[in-house]
């Protein structure tokens, strides 16, 4: 039998940045939402995911608010299917900066590797 929901217990250092994430971080022990914003192509969007609800934007907003209870955490999902680099960073000021992101987490590259 399968849970709906089946936990994902994952060793620490599977999951260490060795990097700090200091404005993430400030965030979390703040009093204001968080906002993080995901942007990139296709993988982003959910597109091979069951559905785009399976996107892995929202799935990680579920975790870190379970990690993270204090503050409302605002995942905000921007990819677009397609889109190269130079698109997707032609878009951060009114697409990504607009949200005032704690964290960007930017989905690169798949598209020029799979053209060549």
């Amino acid at each position: 039998m399968t849970s709906a929901n089946p936990s994902c217990e994952t060793r620490e250092d599977l999951i260490s940045l060795g990097q700090h994430l200091p404005l993430l971080a400030e965030a979390l022990h703040g009093p204001d939402d968080v906002s993080i914003v995901a942007i990139g192509s296709s993988s982003t969007v959910g597109e091979g995911a069951s559905s785009k609800e399976n996107s892995y934007p929202n799935k990680l907003a579920p975790a870190l608010s379970a990690r993270f209870p204090g503050p409302k955490i605002n995942m905000h999902n921007v990819g677009l299917n397609g889109q190269e680099a130079p698109d997707e960073a032609a878009r951060f000021k009114n697409d990504v900066l607009a949200f005032k992101p704690a964290l960007v987490i930017w989905q690169i590259g798949t598209n020029a590797a799979w053209k060549d």
